[in-house]
């Protein structure tokens, strides 16, 4: 069996903001959990693309004996799936599929261990996943040469009628690209500077915007990016993204760059490594990569920051990161940007409290984000956030079982979450499925992460009520941070207020202490409105003069709705008058029988 590295965690977050207001956030919510594979044998690395209402999973299987790429699809979202169809069917070894979906094209790649060598085979569909075209060899190497070639895990994309598949071909890296469905491919245009790579794998990745391809990957340790505006026919030279971030008389090792595109925007995230130094830049670009910005590093605490990824909404961009260190262990964290990459919100610790992490890539739509992970190869958990990233739901554990869980994959459309991963709950390995929506749950609590005005404390606020209602009392935790570390401050000396609509004083609470970093406030709204939470953080000490160097205030809108808001009310009233009609109705014509 080919050695994988099975990874992924529980991610997510509260960013910080100063005035916010109380969006309720998903979180539990009734799932279904379906065994894609239920073959008793070794399924593994599961990948999912989605659209409309066709949902299409792609994974290695070794019920043949050998690994095999397999494939299901599903037309009603996820309630009912095909029969697997096997896409490699050989004797011989595949793995390592990727799949892409242009309307009703679907494109699967995969490594395949043919004529003694290793090749990249592509396969497509042209009716939903129905059926697929013949096997064809994209790399199409001769392992009877004196020094055959290697071609090593492709990547693949697609826009329109054009598909585009990159790979690593013994050092080399290759794209080539079919503008009539994957029905034909131009030749192979290598696409790196050098005759040979230094490292043995490139680890390039691609993405598409209409006329626009950008490519990014590793060659002389170094991150280099080319682009084209003419649907690859033709490229611009290639440029070192990671050149100004190095310091030239101790140079770095940059590696495992990701990159993400919205509209003639592009935003590239890699890490450097040093000794007992690893540190994530970004650089963005607002003209198709004709120039980039200077190269920003987002870590802020000397330790291992790795394997970092990106995602783009409009203008708001987000990275995500692992962050290694020896008080704390292995965590994620996060920043958005909402300006395209101008300036980036404070590096918040997104997985604290949840054990042993690995990030995953983010899934976003619109305003929406949404992570999934593994936490330790143990359980697959989901996190949301509706409002761009400012604050997260509860998580939701989605395996939960006491299997190994692992190596989860993401897609969504509209407001639907689709979610596939490696389950060890039967005792093998095995693809399970679920489809999640959030935004039709109600969480029973909410944490907001705030920053005062200065920048000098976080300060995390949890509320034990998912909805804030009146005469229904309602606990804030309050947990005051050091903003870069993120660990608590002691004898913090603080206020908090709550006002109305008019300013009027609701609530004042002044000269409190969180004796360790934590606090709690309790409160009772007698009335439905808008409310501002305010608090106003004095410093630290046990006796004044306090330590003025985190002192600073902030602010949060909150909004009490009433149990059966008027709204709720007219349209039940519809409702309920329509059946009543309707019932009237149908009695007369079936003779009063129901």
């Amino acid at each position: 069996m080919r050695g994988r590295i099975t990874t992924g965690i529980l991610l997510l977050a509260s960013l910080f903001t100063v005035s916010l207001p109380y969006y309720v956030q998903p979180a539990e919510a009734e799932f279904v959990i379906k065994n894609l594979s239920n073959n008793h044998s070794f399924s593994a690395d599961p990948q999912i693309a989605v659209s409309g209402n066709n949902l299409y999973v792609v994974w290695e299987d070794f019920a043949p004996g050998n690994w095999d790429i397999f494939f299901k699809r599903s037309r009603d979202d996820g309630e009912k799936f095909s029969s697997t169809i096997n896409l490699s069917d050989n004797d011989e070894e595949s793995g390592r599929p990727q799949i892409a979906v242009s309307g009703s094209n679907v494109y699967v790649v995969w490594q395949d261990f043919t004529l003694a060598n290793y090749d990249i085979l592509f396969r497509a569909s042209t009716d939903n996943g129905a059926s697929f075209g013949n096997t064809v060899n994209l790399s199409n190497n001769d392992g009877r040469l004196p020094d055959p070639k290697r071609s090593d895990p492709p990547r693949i994309a697609a826009s329109g009628s054009n598909v585009y598949v990159l790979w690593v071909d013994s050092g080399d890296l290759f794209l080539r690209i079919s503008n009539d469905n994957g029905a034909s491919f131009n030749d192979a245009v290598k696409l790196n500077n050098n005759v040979a790579f230094t490292r043995a794998f490139a680890r390039p990745q691609i993405d598409v915007s209409g006329n626009n391809v950008y490519v990014v990957w590793v060659e002389s340790e170094n991150i280099f990016f080319r682009a084209s505006e003419d649907n690859g026919d033709s490229f611009g030279e290639a440029v070192n993204l990671s050149l100004d971030s190095k310091n030239l008389t101790e140079p770095k090792r940059s590696d495992l760059p990701d990159i993400a595109i919205s509209g003639s925007n592009v935003y590239v995230v890699w890490v450097d490594y040093a000794f007992g130094d690893y540190d994530i830049f970004f650089r963005a670009s607002t003209d198709k990569g004709a120039s980039f910005s200077n190269a920003v590093k987002l870590n802020t605490v000397i330790g291992l920051s790795d394997l970092p990824r990106i995602a783009v909404s409009g203008s708001n961009v987000y990275v995500v990161w692992d962050d290694y260190n020896l008080a704390e262990g292995l965590n994620i964290f996060f920043r958005v940007s909402t300006d395209k990459g101008v300036s980036f919100s404070g590096p918040v610790n997104l997985s604290k409290s949840t054990g042993y992490s690995i990030s995953t890539p983010i899934a976003v739509s619109g305003s929406s984000v949404y992570i999934v992970s593994s936490v330790g190869n143990i359980d697959i958990f989901f996190r949301a956030s509706t409002d761009n990233g400012a604050s997260f739901g509860s998580a939701v554990n989605l395996s939960n079982n006491h299997g190994g869980s692992s190596d989860p994959s993401i897609a969504v459309s509209g407001n639907n979450v689709y979610v596939v991963w490696e389950d060890y709950a039967a005792g093998n390995a095995e693809i399970f499925f679920t489809k999640f929506i959030p935004n039709k749950s109600v969480e029973s609590t909410k944490t907001m992460l705030l920053s005062t005005d200065n920048g000098s404390t976080n300060i995390e606020v949890t509320m034990d009520r998912g909805m804030l209602e009146p005469e229904q009392p309602v606990e804030f935790t309050l947990k005051f941070l050091v903003p870069v570390t993120g660990e608590p401050l002691q004898h913090v000396n603080y206020s908090f207020t709550i006002t109305d609509e008019d300013e009027t004083i609701l609530v004042s609470k002044p000269n409190m202490h969180a004796h360790e970093g934590i606090d709690i406030q309790s409160v009772t709204f007698s009335n439905t409105g808008s409310f501002t939470l305010v608090i106003d953080v004095a410093g630290l000490g046990i006796d004044e003069p306090y330590d003025t160097r985190y002192a600073g205030m902030t602010s949060t809108a909150l909004t009490v709705v009433p149990e059966f808001p008027l709204s709720i009310l007219a349209v039940m009233a519809v409702v309920v008058g329509t059946s009543i009609a309707i019932t009237r109705f149908r009695n007369r014509l079936l003779g009063n029988n129901s």
